[in-house]
């Protein structure tokens, strides 16, 4: 990845070194929705050209790091989502009632190419998916979810910019229990 990829995906480093611009150093530091608090620390290397080279720090890097993006999701390719959004939800089962935790609903996919491609886009960007069902059956739609908290407030702030990267229209939901 080139150094403006990097900041695409993580943003910018919150540390700059004018004497070392071939390290950018991350700091992230978030609550969990139960409450725990998390830190983590990632340090950014680049080589002459600007492309990263390694990552240190909290992270521990993909089997696929060195994989070039081209190959790692050359099975499917950029376009738009294919329009398989379930506009009704399905209903829940009584067995897996909802928790208390909330997240953000991006959408109903009943096509695996496009939850997977969510997955990765949400992942790349920072975001913590679950799917549901984990298990679905042959053409059963599945719900993606980015992030939880314990309330509907704390997730305000990343519904644009969900919105903005996944091309949907996410809404914040009770997250169902597992």
């Amino acid at each position: 990845m080139t150094k403006e990829q990097v900041k695409f995906v993580l943003g910018t480093p919150m540390v700059n070194n004018a004497f070392n611009t071939k390290n950018w150093n991350y700091q992230y530091r978030y609550k969990t929705g139960k409450g725990q608090l998390i830190e983590k620390r990632l340090v950014a290397k680049f080589d002459e050209n600007e492309l990263l080279t390694e990552i240190t720090g909290d992270y521990e890097p993909s089997e696929k790091f060195n994989v070039p993006i081209d190959e790692y999701v050359s099975d499917f390719d950029n376009t738009e989502l294919s329009s398989d959004v379930v506009e009704e939800p399905p209903v829940i089962p009584a067995a897996s009632k909802e928790s208390d935790l909330w997240a953000i609903k991006v959408g109903e996919f009943s096509n695996a190419a496009n939850v997977k491609r969510l997955r990765i886009q949400l992942e790349q960007a920072g975001y913590i998916v679950t799917t549901w069902p984990e298990q679905p059956a042959e053409g059963q739609p599945v719900s993606v979810f980015a992030d939880s908290a314990e309330t509907q407030e704390e997730l305000q702030g990343q519904l644009e910019a969900i919105a903005e990267l996944t091309k949907t229209n996410p809404i914040i939901a009770h997250l169902p229990q597992m």
